[in-house]
């Protein structure tokens, strides 16, 4: 579109001949037309509606090319001349807006709010959206796949169930339309050093966000603080990624936030509240890779959790520049395609123990193998025995907590099945319970119970 069918549409005259010979009958003074880019930005309708036309790698970047435009403004001749300008009333407004904040002061806090507006509402999006597309325009190729994953394994020594995890996670960020209840987050751990886990997240997590090497990957790393938006002001890296790296992230104590993270790793969004401005809803993609040297069952608080795939690898592999860990990443992520639908394949993931299920397996061996507590049972003349008596001689405590109340009543639970009253089970049931498990105990401990069922003669 040329500039003088913009002014056309502009000052709104009615085109008679070609646009420039409208022009020269109307106004016919090049005087009175300002610089282009204003006028692109009153054809826009604006400042916002103009930006969003454009391309953007930050809200900076859109803060400072706001800015440009109010200071051209500001030094036009044709908008400074109070004759010229009334032939384009539009301009007119744009420039006395302009001239409004700058007299005010607030030309700076202007740019920033429109720049948030712009970014958050639309910018943000799309160039994540241009690079992950761009990323996988490539045809994915099973041989190609196929070659790279028998590099990987072995380079890493990783197993068919450590390929099947990341592939599953790679997919996951692949599929834009992934219904977010089944996302799960990639937990890499090793106890050695040297195992090369933070590497290979790095190189995933770039790959993933259309990066050509890992130089930026601080750009794609966070920490759990701002994923949960423990600051109303923090915004989640999940927000404009597709992928994150949360390596070392995981808190000692996860009791606080566990459930909210729970909550956030199969949620599609957010709520965030830029300083001075608006609360503006953002989508998230939650696609968290973790890496750390515990095992992730420290950290979960629940029975199990199927929220995460694990993969523990202790092998040292071989040398290999960053580069070249990044371009077999590359390859595999490129050519990672979903094996089976995503509902079928999610489940075929074990579920992940936690904490309690390992405090509950303690304290139950703690009531089977004391012999105080079989014997003060086994001469008892009750007929039933509650939960208390067990809070008393498991905890050392009249009044335990109440968080080891609770792991002590589902380890009873568990190994003396249902009350026979509230709260309360037959003191010969116990009995007969605690000598059940360890019989099955002695049966499961026996190397040589298999062989003798093999070898027994058949006549």
């Amino acid at each position: 579109m040329t500039i003088f069918e913009k002014l056309c549409y502009i000052a709104d005259w009615e085109v008679i001949g070609t646009p420039e010979e409208t022009f020269q009958r109307e106004c016919g003074n090049l005087r009175a037309v300002p610089d282009e880019e204003i006028v692109d930005v009153v054809f826009a309708g604006g400042i916002v509606p103009y930006c969003l036309t454009k391309s953007f790698n930050s809200q900076s970047e859109i803060k400072n090319f706001i800015l440009k435009i109010f200071k051209k403004t500001m030094n036009s001749p044709a908008l400074n001349d109070k004759k010229i300008v009334k032939t384009f009333p539009l301009f007119e407004t744009f420039y006395l807006n302009v001239r409004y904040l700058y007299s005010h002061g607030k030309a700076d806090d202007e740019a920033n709010k429109r720049s948030e507006q712009i970014w958050f509402g639309s910018i943000m999006e799309k160039n994540r959206r241009e690079k992950l597309k761009k990323l996988f325009s490539v045809q994915p190729d099973e041989t190609i796949f196929n070659e790279t994953v028998k590099k990987i394994k072995q380079i890493w020594q990783f197993t068919d169930k450590d390929i099947d995890a990341f592939r599953y996670f790679v997919c996951q960020v692949k599929n834009e339309d992934l219904n977010p209840s089944l996302n799960k987050c990639l937990y890499l751990w090793s106890k050695k050093k040297e195992t090369g886990k933070t590497s290979i997240a790095r190189a995933i997590i770039s790959v993933l966000n259309g990066e050509e090497n890992v130089n930026n990957i601080s750009l794609y790393e966070s920490n759990i603080s701002k994923e949960l938006q423990f600051s109303e002001h923090d915004l989640p890296v999940a927000a404009y990624s597709n992928a994150v790296l949360l390596d070392e992230a995981m808190p000692n104590d996860t009791k606080k936030i566990y459930g909210q993270l729970k909550s956030v790793i199969t949620s599609r969004g957010c709520k965030y509240n830029p300083k001075f401005n608006s609360v503006i809803h953002l989508d998230c993609r939650r696609n968290y890779l973790f890496t750390s040297n515990e095992d992730i069952s420290e950290f979960i608080k629940d029975d199990s959790d199927r929220r995460f795939i694990v993969i523990n690898n202790e092998n040292k592999p071989e040398y290999l520049t960053f580069d070249e860990i990044f371009n077999i990443w590359k390859l595999f992520c490129i050519h990672a395609t979903p094996r089976i639908s995503f509902p079928e394949w999610y489940s075929e993931f074990d579920f992940i123990e936690g904490i309690q299920t390992k405090d509950k397996s303690e304290i139950i061996s703690s009531i089977v193998n004391n012999a105080s507590i079989v014997n003060e049972l086994e001469n008892s003349q009750a007929y039933q025995i509650s939960i208390g008596y067990f809070y008393r001689k498991l905890s050392n405590s009249d009044i335990p907590q109440r968080d080891v109340k609770k792991i002590i009543r589902l380890a009873c639970e568990e190994l003396f099945g249902s009350y026979f009253a509230p709260s309360c089970w037959k003191r010969t049931d116990i009995l007969k319970k605690i000598k059940e498990f360890n019989k099955s105990m002695i049966n499961d401990s026996d190397p040589f119970e298999f062989e003798e069922e093999e070898n027994k003669i058949p006549f």
